[in-house]
């Protein structure tokens, strides 16, 4: 049961009393809401700087507390209270009380958050005066955690309730279904089922039984996709940029509706900071795959000093044993155009071994290249091998030998 109750420090005649008083039952009931006297004349009295409020256990439910300074020549005050069930999307009318302190007590003994507003007045009756209303100061009467993951493209983050979990994946974790790196969110009471918030810089969907519908979450304007007429949405995609955050669900058809409410609030909390950005990653281009041989070259685990180069053979071309080396080159890309990195040592020189790719398998190999090149800067690069089929044609030498690149980005 949803249940709400407001203290005021040095009350004077007011409807509402504290903690532990004249609470409220509900969380849908209905809030008095007292009209505003009109100001009799213009006003001097400053403005209240009111700090969000700051949370503090009270006797018999959570209590959240601002205070502002002193009004010079202020006789009191008038707070505007405005309060929701934090899952709900919008506060509810507000309720107006008059105080004389320059602190302000409300509280709950469930997840609400509050906002209020504060003036001053000075005099009694005809001859009271108002100030102009302070901005809006806000506060929760339960702790918020705020779960932050960062990468290459940016730092995303949500405001997650006690009621649930945040896991962060990390990129080339391999915690996500999908998605380069995110939070996966799961509410404690759900038997299975887990929304995975991933930034993805190729995420499409297609498909018979796709229908979308545009929303606005977060202050973006996402699209919600729902396969097969389901209750609740599949995915929701923020904004058209590349890279752009997405939310998956994964399993969660057990989900009772305040869930999926929750979900949304949480999701509605998001903010993708580009401005914070850390790390490495790999990224698809066109020369990372060589048809003819049914190969694809990947990159993981990029740092400044090296990185995992990845083959996978995804199909049999009747190809013989695929064979690569330890020798690469790097280039960096210069705005248009790619440029060889400079080697800090004269005539650097790879071991001569022959590393065998399985036939419809995989095979991978650790680079270190800080002896060769230095630590790199931040910047998009590729790194280049030659991959040689023994089975090929030997009409020449260019038959048989594969040039494959990956490209990656060092953030900064």
């Amino acid at each position: 049961m949803k249940r709400f109750c407001v203290v005021m420090v040095m009350l004077m005649t007011i409807a509402a009393v504290g903690c532990g008083n004249n609470k409220v039952a509900d969380s849908g009931a209905a809030s008095s809401t007292l009209s505003e006297p009109e100001a009799v004349e213009a006003s001097t009295l400053g403005v209240p700087a009111v700090k969000d409020g700051i949370l503090r256990p009270g006797e018999d439910c959570a209590e959240v507390v601002f205070d502002w300074d002193p009004v010079e020549g202020a006789d009191g005050y008038e707070v505007s209270e405005e309060n929701k069930y934090y899952s709900e999307k919008e506060y509810r009318e507000p309720e107006t009380v008059e105080i004389s302190d320059n602190s302000y007590v409300t509280g709950a003994q469930d997840y609400f958050d509050f906002r209020i507003r504060v003036r001053a007045f000075k005099g009694n009756g005809a001859e009271r005066v108002y100030g102009e209303w302070s901005s809006f100061a806000t506060g929760s009467a339960y702790e918020k955690q705020i779960v932050s993951v960062g990468g290459p493209y940016g730092e995303m983050s949500v405001v997650v309730p006690e009621g649930w979990t945040a896991e962060i994946s990390a990129v080339d974790d391999g915690k996500l279904t999908y998605g380069l790196y995110g939070l996966i969110l799961k509410p404690k009471s759900a038997d299975a089922g887990q929304i995975e918030l991933f930034c993805s810089d190729s995420f499409g969907v297609c498909g018979t039984g796709l229908s979308q519908e545009e929303i606005t979450l977060a202050g973006y304007t996402a699209h919600a996709g729902t396969y097969d007429d389901h209750e609740h949405w599949d995915f929701i995609t923020f904004g058209d940029e590349r890279p752009q955050i997405v939310a998956q669900s994964i399993d969660c058809d057990s989900w009772i509706s305040h869930m999926w409410e929750e979900a949304d609030t949480i999701l509605d909390t998001l903010k993708f900071d580009t401005s914070k950005t850390e790390g490495g990653i790999g990224q698809y281009i066109s020369d990372s795959e060589v048809e003819a041989i049914g190969l694809m070259m990947s990159v993981s685990n990029v740092t400044t000093s090296g990185l995992t180069v990845h083959f996978r053979q995804y199909e049999d071309k009747n190809t013989g044993e695929l064979i690569y080396g330890e020798d690469y080159t790097l280039e960096k890309l210069e705005g248009e155009k790619w440029e060889a990195v400079p080697m800090i040592i004269d005539n650097g020189v790879f071991t001569d071994i022959g590393y065998n790719i399985p036939k419809n398998g995989e095979a991978e190999i650790e680079t270190n290249w800080e002896w060769l090149y230095g630590n790199l800067e931040p910047g998009t690069y590729k790194i280049t091998k030659t991959v040689l089929d023994s089975g090929a044609s030997s009409e020449g030498d260019n038959l048989n030998r594969y040039t494959m690149s990956a490209q990656f980005l060092i953030a900064g």
